[in-house]
């Protein structure tokens, strides 16, 4: 009876307790959705790449929750052995650990994504006809707030080109946009991590415990093997840079585009056929015949697919299909861009794998190895943490001129459908906005340039001489009479911000809208009347309108 009694008692549960604990954590639940709601709204649509990255991340610490679940269903199942059970729960948190790392390497590469775009955006705002007459090799061209190479102007319009030419695009098509959603792509695809990114991971452990188990002369130094792992990373991460700065040089002599004469060839090219379409009625009317054509070549498609003849063994993938690539490349069977694409995919994996493992390496840096590593000295501690920090920053420059490869030298025809598209879209939203900003501004008395500054100046209401956004929300409703909506605002804000960077300055502001495609040029001659036209509220200080409510004698 006593037994039965205590045996009662060693599952009776504290009731008030409970409902303590339950209701402490249905306020966390509630707290957490709060910030996954904001976090949501602040990462932008569902097709940016913060959601993307947001939604992998979310995936591994799914997982790292089920290990947790299981772990407490092992434990009422079964009664394991405290070392099994030990070494069990350091593994799940490392996982955890190496998911939280993973988190901040994904909003590292985030912010580097949206640099990049903003770099691409900058590079379409340099003059064509700046860079041919410029005989400077070493020239910076300022755009907006961004800084410029010469080679790297010359080097993007020229691969630019040839992107046009193979594609049969035209010069209005909005190169830095699919080079946007090309990167964006890539730099999801490194956060899905891959079978052989784990792969490589059950590698370096399976090389670890060799080592602990049949080379005892390194067990007593544990740090100084993590520590020459680190650097091992920062090492195979040079090598993947070289690899890829080969793979570049590559790509430019296939395109003609490695020396200086042959970007500036390149570049009078380009300009030929920007000359050739720059009204912007022309500019639309080649993207909508784009278009057409496209569709028209689907649907030809579509009818040979209906009744398709042999067709030839598919390629193989993973190792085998690369390797045999490779064989094809060099007996001149496969196309130079399809052996670049190849190349990009295998960098793009290994690049994959080097993040793993520097996941892996920092979530050891700090459950155990950091505090080792400070017990010994400051510097030996600064040498275990640097590797991290060196493999982030290559892995940055891969992202960048890997993605650009892969964009560059496999067509992705969704992808150019859809920026035809928004291409034509913008081209629609910018032309409307001009004429009808033409109308609004010659309603209100404005003839000339004096006036155009004027209306700059009366929207301008942060006073650093730039239109912000909020200031260039209210322009636009001036003009158009009405509010759009933000898809619309950011189709327009994109074309007036030259670089996407800060605001919008007068000389961007008058290139845009003193535009020849107007029917009739802006005299020189004032008189532009805008009172009573509405801006952005100016936030005020509280000493400033106490100034503004005393009289003047």
């Amino acid at each position: 009876m006593a037994a039965e009694h205590a045996h009662h008692d060693e599952h009776r549960l504290d009731v008030s307790s409970v409902s303590v604990m339950l209701i402490l954590l249905i306020a966390f639940t509630l707290t957490s959705e709060k910030l996954l709601h904001a976090l949501h709204r602040r990462l932008g649509h569902g097709a940016s790449v913060g959601q993307e990255i947001f939604h992998k991340v979310k995936d591994e610490l799914m997982l790292v929750g089920v290990l947790t679940l299981l772990l407490d269903v092992a434990e009422h199942s079964f009664t394991p052995t405290h070392d099994v059970l030990e070494a069990f729960e350091w593994a799940h948190r490392l996982l955890f650990v190496a998911a939280l790392v993973l988190v901040a390497f994904a909003v590292s590469l985030a912010a580097a994504c949206a640099a990049l775009t903003a770099r691409y955006h900058a590079v379409e705002g340099v003059s064509l006809q700046g860079i041919l007459s410029n005989e400077d090799r070493e020239a910076t061209i300022r755009v907006a707030h961004t800084d410029v190479r010469w080679r790297e102007a010359a080097t993007y319009f020229a691969l630019r080109e040839d992107f046009f030419a193979r594609c049969e695009l035209p010069a209005a098509f909005a190169f830095s946009r699919y080079l946007e959603g090309a990167l964006k792509e890539f730099i999801v695809d490194q956060v899905e991590i891959y079978a052989s990114a784990w792969g490589a991971v059950v590698c370096v452990v399976c090389a670890n415990w060799a080592r602990s188990r049949y080379f005892n002369v390194w067990n007593g130094r544990e740090t100084d093997v993590f520590v020459c792992g680190g650097w091992l990373l920062v090492v195979l991460a040079l090598l993947l840079k070289t690899r890829q700065d080969a793979a570049w040089a590559h790509l430019r002599s296939d395109l003609g585009c490695a020396t200086d004469d042959a970007l500036v060839e390149a570049c009078r090219r380009a300009h030929k056929r920007r000359s050739k379409e720059k009204a912007i009625k022309e500019a639309e009317a080649s993207l909508e015949l784009t278009i057409e054509r496209r569709e028209h070549r689907r649907e030809l498609e579509r009818e040979r697919s209906a009744s398709p003849p042999a067709s030839p063994t598919s390629p193989k993938r993973g190792f085998v299909g690369r390797l045999q690539a490779l064989r094809d490349h060099r007996a001149g069977r496969l196309d130079d861009n399809q052996h670049h694409a190849r190349t990009a995919s295998t960098l793009s994996a290994c690049v994959s794998g080097v993040l793993l493992l520097v996941c892996f390496y920092g979530a050891l840096l700090l459950l155990r190895y950091g505090a080792l590593a400070l017990e010994v000295s400051r510097s030996y501690f600064v040498a275990a943490a640097l590797p991290v920090v060196l493999v982030c920053d290559v892995v940055r420059r891969l992202v960048h001129r890997t993605s650009f490869v892969v964009a560059v030298s496999r067509v992705d025809e969704a992808a150019v459908d859809e920026v035809l598209e928004a291409s034509l879209q913008t081209s629609h939203d910018v032309a409307a906005l001009r004429v009808t900003f033409r109308q609004a501004f010659a309603a209100h008395g404005g003839k000339s340039r004096a006036d155009l500054r004027a209306v700059f100046d009366h929207f301008e209401a942060s006073g650093d001489g730039e239109l912000d956004r909020d200031d260039a929300r209210a322009l636009i409703k001036w003009v158009l009479k009405r509010r759009i909506s933000k898809d619309h605002f950011d189709r327009v804000w994109r074309e007036l911000n030259v670089d996407e960077i800060g605001g919008i300055g007068f000389a961007d502001f008058s290139s845009f809208f003193d535009d020849p495609a107007f029917q009739t040029p802006l005299l020189e001659a004032p008189g532009i009347d805008l009172r009573g036209v509405a801006t952005k509220k100016k936030k005020r200080s509280f000493f400033h309108r106490k100034k503004s409510t005393k009289k003047v004698d």
